[in-house]
């Protein structure tokens, strides 16, 4: 009778247990999940525009200005990381959500163009810089249309 109370006794233990560390692993990966924060967005939207006008003043050194398009890429790329996760863990997609990613997505494209022909530094002296002068432009005004809400 004595080994049948000792082996429940020891079953339960075990039950308990699992269910205590099932239960911390759920709050574990509800804890890392990432959140949408639309300031911190909104934030990263705003120094990615400055930086972009910072590139665009920049032209006459293409040095500092593929720098400064480097950032504003990063900031832009975090901007867009963050709301295609906002938008899988939505239940019903958000038509100006899709709008923000698309728009985001080709000022990425834009800024990366620009970068990359200030990197090759086609030949034909300076009429490269028109091309990376409108390529930035453009992707300033799709980047200051993106709304975080």
């Amino acid at each position: 009778m004595k080994a049948v109370a000792t082996s429940i006794a020891s079953r339960l233990l075990a039950l308990a247990l699992a269910t205590a560390l099932a239960g911390a692993s759920s709050a574990l990966a509800q804890s890392s999940r990432q959140t949408y924060d639309p300031v911190d967005i909104q934030r990263r939207l705003e120094t990615s525009g400055n930086l972009q006008r910072q590139a665009l003043q920049s032209l006459g050194d293409p040095t500092r200005a593929e720098q400064l398009l480097q950032k504003a890429y990063g900031e832009l790329q975090a901007v867009q990381s963050a709301l295609i996760i906002h938008a899988s863990g939505q239940k019903f997609q958000d038509p100006l959500l899709d709008l923000n990613t698309r728009k985001s997505r080709q000022a990425l494209s834009l800024l990366q163009r620009a970068a990359d022909t200030l990197k090759t530094k086609p030949a034909g002296g300076r009429p490269y810089l028109d091309v990376v002068r409108d390529d930035l432009e453009q992707a300033l005004r799709l980047t200051s249309t993106v709304m975080v809400f």
